[in-house]
Formats: structure tokens, sequence, C-alpha cells
């Protein structure tokens, strides 16, 4: 699943997920609120994702669980829906993850 970066990092200083961000964890001041991916979607569109975005600066990639458990606790912006991806790896001597991010069908 994708999650918007701006959204991760405002979470990880919630939860003081680095150990620079510890003096803001659990600070009301920086709650992200409900996972908010409209920063990874075309204008309009809740469906289609921008185009050309890159891993670990517009987005960030988590395993089904990690996506469920974010889901658990603060849920998903009005109006948006999970953006779904599959890792794929691709057959090679030497294995290499490929992340496939276009628009699912």
């Amino acid at each position: 699943y994708l999650v918007d970066s701006h959204w991760f990092k405002q979470w990880k200083k919630y939860v003081g997920f680095d150990s620079w961000d510890k003096y803001q964890m659990g600070d009301q001041n920086v709650y992200p609120g409900p996972v908010d991916n409209s920063g990874l979607l075309q204008d309009g569109d809740v469906l289609g994702i921008k185009e050309h975005l890159i891993d670990e600066l517009d987005y960030i990639l988590l395993p089904a669980d990690g996506w469920n458990k974010l889901l658990s606790w603060y849920g998903l912006s009005p109006g948006q829906e999970p953006i779904a991806r599959k890792v794929r790896q691709r057959p090679r001597v030497t294995p290499k993850t490929h992340r496939h991010v276009t628009v699912k069908d």
C-alpha cells in the first residue's frame, strides 16, 4: 500500500519513531489525523495517482499488515480509497525487488 510521505513523516513525529522526534511523541499538535493520500492523487480523481512519483520521497510502501494497523488506529481521509500495489520479484541470478506502482485495474 502507498502512503503519502508527508502524512507518514507527521505520524513518525507523533509516535517518536526516530530518536530526534521523541520530544514530540504524543503531542496533539503533531497528531497526523486520518491517513491522507491526497498528495498522491490526481486533482479531483480519488482513484488516479499522479505520474512520476518517487519511492520514499513522495510515498512510502507498506505491507498489508502495517497498512491495516494504521487504518485501524487513524482511519482514512473521507472520500479516499486505499492505494494497493503489488511488489514483484524479477527473476535474475541476484534477485532484485521491483516495485510496480501503476494504476490498479
